[in-house]
Protein backbone atom coordinates (compact mmCIF):
# COMPACT_ATOMS: atom_id res chain seq x y z
CA UNK A 1 0.00 0.00 0.00
CA UNK A 2 1.19 3.47 -0.72
CA UNK A 3 0.15 6.90 0.42
CA UNK A 4 -1.63 8.64 -2.75
CA UNK A 5 -0.47 11.94 -2.99
CA UNK A 6 -25.90 8.27 -15.24
CA UNK A 7 -30.27 10.65 -20.94
CA UNK A 8 -33.32 10.09 -18.70
CA UNK A 9 -32.67 8.66 -15.61
CA UNK A 10 -30.64 9.92 -12.59
CA UNK A 11 -27.89 12.29 -12.60
CA UNK A 12 -25.81 12.26 -10.02
CA UNK A 13 -24.30 15.86 -9.10
CA UNK A 14 -20.92 15.90 -7.60
CA UNK A 15 -20.95 19.57 -5.71
CA UNK A 16 -17.54 20.58 -4.73
CA UNK A 17 -15.26 23.46 -4.50
CA UNK A 18 -12.82 22.93 -6.96
CA UNK A 19 -10.98 25.70 -8.33
CA UNK A 20 -8.37 24.00 -10.07
CA UNK A 21 -5.57 25.49 -11.45
CA UNK A 22 -3.16 22.54 -12.64
CA UNK A 23 -5.30 19.88 -14.59
CA UNK A 24 -5.33 19.50 -17.75
CA UNK A 25 -6.67 17.18 -20.75
CA UNK A 26 -9.18 17.28 -23.83
CA UNK A 27 -13.19 16.83 -23.50
CA UNK A 28 -13.33 17.12 -27.68
CA UNK A 29 -12.03 14.74 -30.07
CA UNK A 30 -7.96 14.67 -31.31
CA UNK A 31 -7.93 17.20 -34.07
CA UNK A 32 -3.94 17.11 -34.99
CA UNK A 33 -2.49 20.37 -36.75
CA UNK A 34 0.14 19.97 -39.08
CA UNK A 35 3.88 21.06 -38.80
CA UNK A 36 7.10 20.55 -36.60
CA UNK A 37 9.67 22.52 -35.63
CA UNK A 38 13.03 22.89 -36.95
CA UNK A 39 15.30 20.30 -35.99
CA UNK A 40 12.95 18.24 -34.15
CA UNK A 41 12.13 14.73 -33.44
CA UNK A 42 8.65 14.21 -36.07
CA UNK A 43 6.26 15.83 -33.59
CA UNK A 44 3.11 18.06 -35.11
CA UNK A 45 2.22 21.03 -32.87
CA UNK A 46 -1.00 21.82 -31.09
CA UNK A 47 -1.33 24.89 -32.63
CA UNK A 48 0.99 26.99 -34.73
CA UNK A 49 3.77 28.71 -32.55
CA UNK A 50 2.88 32.04 -32.21
CA UNK A 51 4.76 34.28 -35.10
CA UNK A 52 4.72 37.43 -32.72
CA UNK A 53 4.07 39.01 -29.06
CA UNK A 54 5.59 38.45 -25.75
CA UNK A 55 7.59 36.18 -24.23
CA UNK A 56 7.83 32.65 -24.84
CA UNK A 57 8.95 29.77 -22.24
CA UNK A 58 9.94 26.08 -23.08
CA UNK A 59 8.61 22.98 -20.78
CA UNK A 60 11.08 20.00 -20.78
CA UNK A 61 9.88 17.07 -19.52
CA UNK A 62 10.83 13.68 -19.42
CA UNK A 63 9.58 10.21 -17.96
CA UNK A 64 10.27 8.92 -14.40
CA UNK A 65 12.14 5.97 -16.21
CA UNK A 66 13.09 5.90 -19.10
CA UNK A 67 11.08 5.78 -22.18
CA UNK A 68 10.73 4.07 -25.38
CA UNK A 69 10.27 6.11 -28.91
CA UNK A 70 6.80 4.45 -29.21
CA UNK A 71 5.97 5.95 -25.45
CA UNK A 72 7.27 9.20 -25.96
CA UNK A 73 5.34 9.55 -29.41
CA UNK A 74 1.94 8.77 -27.79
CA UNK A 75 2.80 11.02 -24.66
CA UNK A 76 3.38 13.88 -26.64
CA UNK A 77 0.34 13.36 -29.01
CA UNK A 78 -1.44 12.81 -25.70
CA UNK A 79 -0.52 16.02 -24.31
CA UNK A 80 -1.14 17.12 -28.00
CA UNK A 81 -4.87 16.35 -28.05
CA UNK A 82 -5.29 18.21 -24.36
CA UNK A 83 -3.80 21.16 -25.37
CA UNK A 84 -6.45 21.34 -28.33
CA UNK A 85 -9.34 20.72 -26.67
CA UNK A 86 -8.03 22.99 -23.71
CA UNK A 87 -7.81 25.68 -26.52
CA UNK A 88 -4.05 26.60 -25.55
CA UNK A 89 -3.18 28.97 -28.86
CA UNK A 90 0.22 29.51 -29.54
CA UNK A 91 1.49 26.07 -28.18
CA UNK A 92 3.50 23.25 -29.48
CA UNK A 93 4.15 20.01 -28.72
CA UNK A 94 7.25 18.36 -29.61
CA UNK A 95 9.56 15.27 -29.42
CA UNK A 96 13.46 16.03 -28.85
CA UNK A 97 16.22 14.08 -27.35
CA UNK A 98 14.09 11.25 -25.54
CA UNK A 99 12.18 14.27 -24.05
CA UNK A 100 8.26 16.28 -24.64
CA UNK A 101 8.94 19.48 -25.20
CA UNK A 102 6.20 22.00 -24.56
CA UNK A 103 6.50 25.72 -26.20
CA UNK A 104 4.18 28.67 -26.12
CA UNK A 105 3.41 32.02 -24.68
CA UNK A 106 5.12 32.83 -21.08
CA UNK A 107 1.33 33.52 -19.89
CA UNK A 108 0.34 30.21 -20.28
CA UNK A 109 3.54 28.40 -18.60
CA UNK A 110 1.47 27.23 -16.01
CA UNK A 111 -1.23 25.82 -17.95
CA UNK A 112 1.71 24.28 -20.50
CA UNK A 113 2.97 22.46 -17.11
CA UNK A 114 -0.32 20.84 -16.26
CA UNK A 115 -0.54 18.74 -19.69
CA UNK A 116 1.92 16.66 -18.44
CA UNK A 117 -0.27 15.67 -15.48
CA UNK A 118 -0.99 11.50 -15.57
CA UNK A 119 -4.56 11.70 -15.53
CA UNK A 120 -5.17 8.91 -13.34
CA UNK A 121 -8.62 8.91 -11.87
CA UNK A 122 -10.32 6.83 -9.72
CA UNK A 123 -13.40 6.46 -7.69
CA UNK A 124 -12.49 4.88 -4.09
CA UNK A 125 -14.78 4.35 -1.28
CA UNK A 126 -14.21 6.05 2.23
CA UNK A 127 -12.90 4.28 5.15
CA UNK A 128 -12.05 6.86 7.06
CA UNK A 129 -11.12 10.88 7.09
CA UNK A 130 -9.80 13.43 9.26
CA UNK A 131 -10.86 17.14 8.96
CA UNK A 132 -8.73 19.88 10.62
CA UNK A 133 -11.74 21.67 10.78
CA UNK A 134 -13.52 19.00 12.42
CA UNK A 135 -11.83 16.73 13.93
CA UNK A 136 -14.29 14.59 15.85
CA UNK A 137 -17.43 12.93 13.88
CA UNK A 138 -20.94 14.53 13.95
CA UNK A 139 -24.45 13.31 12.65
CA UNK A 140 -24.81 12.50 9.34
CA UNK A 141 -26.74 15.07 7.40
CA UNK A 142 -29.31 14.48 5.23
CA UNK A 143 -28.94 14.99 1.56
CA UNK A 144 -30.70 18.44 -0.25
CA UNK A 145 -33.20 17.39 -3.12
CA UNK A 146 -31.84 18.77 -6.11
CA UNK A 147 -34.34 21.13 -7.99
CA UNK A 148 -35.88 18.84 -11.05
CA UNK A 149 -33.80 18.97 -14.30
CA UNK A 150 -35.21 17.90 -18.14
CA UNK A 151 -32.85 15.25 -18.14
CA UNK A 152 -34.24 13.66 -15.17
CA UNK A 153 -33.82 13.87 -11.11
CA UNK A 154 -30.80 15.67 -10.43
CA UNK A 155 -29.47 14.46 -6.87
CA UNK A 156 -27.53 17.08 -5.01
CA UNK A 157 -24.74 14.94 -3.02
CA UNK A 158 -22.83 18.09 -1.52
CA UNK A 159 -19.86 16.51 0.77
CA UNK A 160 -20.86 15.89 4.03
CA UNK A 161 -20.31 18.20 6.69
CA UNK A 162 -19.82 15.42 8.75
CA UNK A 163 -16.17 15.17 7.99
CA UNK A 164 -15.23 13.30 11.59
CA UNK A 165 -12.63 11.03 12.01
CA UNK A 166 -13.30 7.16 11.91
CA UNK A 167 -10.11 5.49 12.78
CA UNK A 168 -11.70 1.87 12.58
CA UNK A 169 -15.28 0.95 11.19
CA UNK A 170 -16.03 -1.12 8.48
CA UNK A 171 -16.43 0.19 4.97
CA UNK A 172 -16.52 -1.59 1.67
CA UNK A 173 -13.59 -3.61 2.61
CA UNK A 174 -13.84 -4.19 6.20
CA UNK A 175 -11.74 -2.43 8.21
CA UNK A 176 -8.64 -0.40 7.96
CA UNK A 177 -5.84 -2.63 8.87
CA UNK A 178 -2.87 -2.06 11.06
CA UNK A 179 -0.81 -0.89 8.78
CA UNK A 180 -3.42 1.30 6.98
CA UNK A 181 -4.26 2.44 9.57
CA UNK A 182 -0.72 3.58 10.86
CA UNK A 183 -0.47 5.24 7.51
CA UNK A 184 -3.68 7.21 7.90
CA UNK A 185 -2.04 8.59 11.33
CA UNK A 186 1.06 9.23 9.98
CA UNK A 187 0.10 11.27 6.30
CA UNK A 188 0.50 14.89 6.46
CA UNK A 189 -1.90 17.33 4.80
CA UNK A 190 -1.12 20.36 6.05
CA UNK A 191 1.38 21.97 3.40
CA UNK A 192 1.93 21.01 -0.35
CA UNK A 193 4.87 18.97 -0.72
CA UNK A 194 2.53 16.27 0.97
CA UNK A 195 -1.05 17.05 -0.47
CA UNK A 196 0.11 14.64 -3.66
CA UNK A 197 2.29 12.02 -4.47
CA UNK A 198 4.07 12.52 -7.95
CA UNK A 199 0.75 11.44 -9.77
CA UNK A 200 0.26 8.44 -7.92
CA UNK A 201 -2.04 7.09 -5.44
CA UNK A 202 -1.16 3.34 -5.39
CA UNK A 203 -2.52 -0.26 -6.92
CA UNK A 204 -5.93 0.53 -8.05
CA UNK A 205 -7.08 -2.70 -6.13
CA UNK A 206 -5.04 -1.65 -3.01
CA UNK A 207 -6.37 0.88 -0.51
CA UNK A 208 -4.25 3.78 -0.25
CA UNK A 209 -4.14 7.27 2.11
CA UNK A 210 -4.55 10.36 0.39
CA UNK A 211 -4.37 13.96 0.92
CA UNK A 212 -7.45 16.73 -0.59
CA UNK A 213 -6.25 18.58 -3.65
CA UNK A 214 -4.92 22.10 -3.22
CA UNK A 215 -7.99 22.67 -5.59
CA UNK A 216 -10.06 21.47 -3.20
CA UNK A 217 -10.70 24.86 -0.79
CA UNK A 218 -13.36 23.29 1.20
CA UNK A 219 -11.54 20.42 2.28
CA UNK A 220 -8.03 21.36 2.09
CA UNK A 221 -5.94 19.34 5.03
CA UNK A 222 -8.06 16.62 5.18
CA UNK A 223 -7.19 13.57 5.04
CA UNK A 224 -8.18 10.17 4.06
CA UNK A 225 -8.09 5.93 3.69
CA UNK A 226 -9.62 5.11 0.60
CA UNK A 227 -10.90 1.39 -0.29
CA UNK A 228 -9.62 -0.03 -3.29
CA UNK A 229 -10.83 1.10 -6.70
CA UNK A 230 -14.55 0.88 -7.61
CA UNK A 231 -14.30 2.40 -11.27
CA UNK A 232 -11.41 4.57 -12.93
CA UNK A 233 -11.31 6.85 -15.66
CA UNK A 234 -11.71 4.37 -18.61
CA UNK A 235 -15.17 4.14 -17.83
CA UNK A 236 -15.49 7.62 -18.29
CA UNK A 237 -16.87 7.53 -21.88
CA UNK A 238 -16.88 11.32 -21.78
CA UNK A 239 -16.22 14.86 -20.10
CA UNK A 240 -16.76 18.40 -21.33
CA UNK A 241 -16.90 21.85 -19.47
CA UNK A 242 -20.83 23.73 -19.59
CA UNK A 243 -22.43 26.14 -17.80
CA UNK A 244 -25.37 25.46 -15.60
CA UNK A 245 -28.52 26.18 -18.05
CA UNK A 246 -30.22 27.68 -14.89
CA UNK A 247 -27.48 29.30 -12.67
CA UNK A 248 -24.85 30.09 -15.46
CA UNK A 249 -22.11 28.40 -13.45
CA UNK A 250 -18.99 26.17 -14.89
CA UNK A 251 -19.41 22.53 -14.54
CA UNK A 252 -18.07 19.24 -15.98
CA UNK A 253 -20.53 16.88 -17.11
CA UNK A 254 -19.69 13.16 -17.02
CA UNK A 255 -20.57 10.90 -19.08
CA UNK A 256 -20.01 6.80 -18.19
CA UNK A 257 -19.75 3.84 -20.16
CA UNK A 258 -22.31 0.74 -19.81
CA UNK A 259 -19.91 -0.62 -17.69
CA UNK A 260 -19.39 2.68 -15.51
CA UNK A 261 -22.71 3.20 -14.95
CA UNK A 262 -23.36 0.11 -13.47
CA UNK A 263 -20.68 0.00 -11.41
CA UNK A 264 -21.28 3.70 -10.05
CA UNK A 265 -24.83 2.30 -9.64
CA UNK A 266 -23.30 -0.80 -7.36
CA UNK A 267 -21.51 1.53 -5.20
CA UNK A 268 -23.42 4.05 -4.53
CA UNK A 269 -26.06 1.37 -3.72
CA UNK A 270 -23.60 0.02 -1.31
CA UNK A 271 -22.33 3.55 0.12
CA UNK A 272 -25.69 4.55 0.95
CA UNK A 273 -26.25 2.12 3.67
CA UNK A 274 -23.09 3.40 5.39
CA UNK A 275 -23.27 5.71 8.19
CA UNK A 276 -20.40 9.08 7.42
CA UNK A 277 -18.40 8.90 6.42
CA UNK A 278 -18.12 5.60 4.71
CA UNK A 279 -21.55 6.86 2.75
CA UNK A 280 -18.67 8.69 0.19
CA UNK A 281 -16.63 8.00 -2.45
CA UNK A 282 -13.38 9.92 -3.32
CA UNK A 283 -12.84 11.19 -6.73
CA UNK A 284 -8.82 10.91 -6.93
CA UNK A 285 -6.99 12.58 -9.70
CA UNK A 286 -3.21 11.83 -9.59
CA UNK A 287 -2.80 10.66 -6.13
CA UNK A 288 -5.26 13.83 -4.59
CA UNK A 289 -8.63 13.67 -3.73
CA UNK A 290 -11.02 16.23 -5.93
CA UNK A 291 -14.13 15.79 -3.48
CA UNK A 292 -15.72 13.10 -1.70
CA UNK A 293 -19.49 13.44 -1.96
CA UNK A 294 -21.68 11.34 0.15
CA UNK A 295 -24.74 9.91 -1.25
CA UNK A 296 -28.01 8.31 0.40
CA UNK A 297 -29.35 6.62 -2.46
CA UNK A 298 -28.48 3.93 -5.47
CA UNK A 299 -27.91 6.22 -8.41
CA UNK A 300 -28.70 4.63 -11.55
CA UNK A 301 -28.20 6.00 -15.29
CA UNK A 302 -24.59 7.01 -16.61
CA UNK A 303 -24.34 10.91 -15.88
CA UNK A 304 -22.56 12.59 -13.32
CA UNK A 305 -21.66 16.90 -13.09
CA UNK A 306 -19.26 18.08 -11.10
CA UNK A 307 -19.90 21.57 -10.43
CA UNK A 308 -18.41 24.27 -7.93
CA UNK A 309 -16.40 27.43 -7.81
CA UNK A 310 -14.93 26.63 -11.73
CA UNK A 311 -14.16 29.16 -14.29
CA UNK A 312 -14.01 28.47 -17.54
CA UNK A 313 -10.45 27.85 -18.16
CA UNK A 314 -10.61 25.40 -14.96
CA UNK A 315 -13.47 23.61 -16.08
CA UNK A 316 -11.99 22.77 -19.63
CA UNK A 317 -9.07 21.58 -18.04
CA UNK A 318 -10.33 18.87 -15.76
CA UNK A 319 -12.77 18.49 -18.60
CA UNK A 320 -9.78 17.57 -21.15
CA UNK A 321 -7.96 15.78 -18.75
CA UNK A 322 -10.91 13.20 -17.85
CA UNK A 323 -11.38 13.02 -21.60
CA UNK A 324 -7.70 12.15 -22.40
CA UNK A 325 -7.37 9.46 -19.80
CA UNK A 326 -4.10 8.89 -18.26
CA UNK A 327 -0.39 9.33 -20.09
CA UNK A 328 1.07 6.41 -21.85
CA UNK A 329 3.83 7.19 -19.27
CA UNK A 330 4.24 9.83 -15.93
CA UNK A 331 6.70 12.89 -16.80
CA UNK A 332 8.11 14.91 -14.62
CA UNK A 333 9.29 18.62 -15.36
CA UNK A 334 12.71 18.55 -16.12
CA UNK A 335 13.56 22.12 -16.76
CA UNK A 336 11.47 25.41 -18.06
CA UNK A 337 13.25 28.30 -19.93
CA UNK A 338 11.72 31.64 -20.87
CA UNK A 339 12.67 34.03 -23.28
CA UNK A 340 12.02 37.25 -22.51
CA UNK A 341 10.26 39.70 -25.78
CA UNK A 342 12.44 41.14 -28.25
Amino acid sequence: MRSSHVRPLAVLSLVTALALCACSGPSAPSQKATGAGAGATRADSAEPPATSGGARSAVTFRGTSALSAGALRATAERMRQRATAQGLTGVRVDTRAGSVVVTGPAAETDRMRALGSTGRLHFRPVLAMESPDRPQPTDTPQPRQGRAATEGLRVDTTASPSAGVVPTGTGPSGALDDSLQREFAALDCSFRGHRSDSADDGEPQEPVVACAADSNTTARGTRYALAPAALDGTEVSAAKAARDPQTGNWQVQLSFTVKGAAKLADLTGRLAQNQAPQNEFAIVLDGAVLTAPYVSQRLTGGEAVISGTFDRQSAGQLAALVSSGALPAPLKVAEVTTVPAG
